[in-house]
C-alpha cells in the first residue's frame, strides 16, 4: 500500500477521481449569506455611509402596497415569466396593511432580498410553461435535485477549469456551471420593466430578488466549486488492489469537508457583519466614491462577469486560510455543520476572540487576519455594486417619471 499526501501530489489522480465519480454527492450548499437582509441593513446603514444615505432623496419616497387581489395576480405572472414555485414566494399582503404606504428605504432593507431562499428555486420540475429548468444539466453537480440544495445551480456559477491553473481551478464538470448570472440579468429585467411602467412596489421588490443573485456571487465558494485544495481531507490510502469505491469514499469526503467549509465561512463573516460595533469592520460596508469607477454601470452582464471574476480571485487565498483558522475536525464525517437535525455548531464570536489571546497560535492568528480582510475586500464591493445598482434604477425612474411627467 502506499500512503500519498493529497495536495503536493496528487493532482493527475484528483482530475481522474472526479472525472470518475463526478455522481457522488454534488459539491456545495445553497446558501451564500445566510441572511442578505443582514447584509442589506449594513449596506443601508446610514451612520456606516457617513450620511451618504441621506444624498439620496429617493429612499424617502414613500410606495404603494398591494392588496392580496393584486398581488396574487402579479407573483403568478411572476412565476410563469421566471420559472419558480409561485406557492414558495411569501405573501407580503398578509402581513401588512396595504392602505399603508411604506419608504424605498423600508422596503430594499425588509426581507425581500431573502426571499430566493426560500423555496422558489427549489426541487423544481424539469420542465415549466414548455421551458426546460436546467438545459445543460448543472443541478447534479450544484446541489442535487431534492432539498434546499436543489436551488443551488442558480445560486452559483463556477467559470470553468484553467488549464494554466488547474490546482486553483479545479472543477467538474470543467466548463461553466450554474445559472446565477442569468438569473441576475433576467430579474433584473424584470424589475426595469416594472420600474417603467411606474410600478413601484413591484419594482423594487424583483430588484431585491436580483440582488440576492448578485450578493450570492461575492461568496467564493459560490464561484469556486473546490477553492483551494487545503480544503480537502490530508491524505488517503490507495494501492491498484483498491477499487473504483475507495475513490467514491474520497470524493464523499471531499464533498463533506467543502460543505463544512462554506458554511463555516458563511457563519464566520456572518459573525463580523453582524458585531459592526468593531470600527475596523464597519468601513467594510462604507461608501467610497472614488471606487466607484470599478463597478460598471451599464450592462448587467458586465457586472456579473467582474463580480464572479473578482470573486473567484480571491478563492485560493480564503480557502488557504480557512484550512488554518478551522479545527480539522471539520473535516471528519461524523462533524455535520449541514445536517437537517441537530447540526454540529462553531462558536464564531469565541474563535474571533482567542486570537487575541497571547498564546495564540501565530499562524492561527495571521490566517484569521487574511480570512477577515478578504471578507472585508468582499463586502466593500458588494455594497459599491449594490448602492451602484440601486442608484442606477432609481435614476431611471427619475428619468422616466420626468419624460412622461408624472
Amino acid at each position: 500500500m502506499v500512503n500519498f499526501v493529497l495536495r503536493p501530489l496528487i493532482l493527475p489522480l484528483m482530475l481522474l477521481l472526479i472525472l470518475l465519480t463526478s455522481l457522488v454527492a454534488p459539491l456545495g450548499t445553497a446558501h451564500a449569506w445566510d441572511v442578505h437582509q443582514t447584509l442589506m441593513a449594513a449596506i443601508t446603514n446610514d451612520d456606516l455611509q457617513v450620511s451618504e444615505v441621506s444624498k439620496r432623496p429617493y429612499l424617502n419616497q414613500m410606495v404603494k402596497t398591494p392588496c392580496a387581489n393584486e398581488e396574487e395576480q402579479v407573483l403568478g405572472n411572476l412565476a410563469a415569466q421566471l420559472l419558480i414555485r409561485e406557492e414558495k414566494i411569501p405573501r407580503y399582503a398578509k402581513k401588512h396593511d396595504c392602505a399603508k404606504a411604506q419608504s424605498v428605504l423600508s422596503l430594499i432593507s425588509g426581507d425581500f432580498v431573502d426571499e430566493p431562499d426560500q423555496g422558489m428555486d427549489q426541487e423544481l420540475p424539469e420542465q415549466m410553461n414548455g421551458q426546460a429548468i436546467d438545459p445543460k444539466g448543472d443541478r447534479p453537480h450544484m446541489g442535487g435535485l431534492k432539498g434546499m440544495t436543489s436551488q443551488g445551480f442558480r445560486h452559483m456559477f463556477f467559470p470553468g477549469i484553467s488549464w494554466s491553473q488547474p490546482l486553483v481551478t479545479l472543477q467538474f464538470p470543467f466548463r461553466k456551471l450554474g445559472q446565477a448570472p442569468e438569473r441576475f440579468e433576467k430579474i433584473k429585467a424584470v424589475s426595469d420593466q416594472f420600474f417603467k411602467e411606474g410600478k413601484m412596489f413591484w419594482g423594487i421588490r424583483t430588484l431585491m430578488w436580483s440582488f440576492h443573485y448578485l450578493q450570492d456571487l461575492y461568496q467564493p465558494f459560490h464561484t469556486r466549486q473546490v477553492p483551494a485544495l487545503d480544503l480537502l481531507p490530508v491524505s488517503f490510502n490507495w494501492s491498484p488492489k483498491h477499487d473504483f469505491h475507495q475513490l467514491e469514499h474520497f470524493v464523499a469526503s471531499a464533498t463533506h469537508a467543502i460543505v463544512n467549509y462554506h458554511l463555516a465561512y458563511e457563519g464566520l463573516a456572518m459573525a463580523w457583519v453582524q458585531n459592526l460595533t468593531d470600527d475596523s469592520f464597519r468601513a467594510c460596508f462604507q461608501i467610497n466614491p472614488e471606487a466607484s469607477q470599478n463597478v460598471p454601470q451599464n450592462r448587467p452582464e458586465n457586472i456579473i462577469e467582474g463580480v464572479v471574476a473578482y470573486s473567484s480571485s480571491k478563492a485560493n487565498r480564503l480557502g488557504k486560510n480557512l484550512a488554518l483558522v478551522f479545527p480539522t475536525e471539520i473535516q471528519n464525517a461524523d462533524f455535520d455543520l449541514n445536517r437537517p437535525d441537530d447540526p454540529d455548531t462553531i462558536d464564531y464570536d469565541n474563535l474571533i476572540s482567542s486570537a487575541e489571546h497571547e498564546d495564540a497560535d501565530p499562524a492561527f492568528k495571521q490566517a484569521l487576519k487574511e480570512v477577515r480582510e478578504t471578507t472585508c475586500d468582499l463586502m466593500k464591493q458588494m455594497t459599491m455594486a449594490t448602492w451602484g445598482e440601486l442608484d442606477r434604477a432609481f435614476n431611471q425612474v427619475t428619468s422616466n417619471s420626468a419624460k412622461t411627467g408624472k
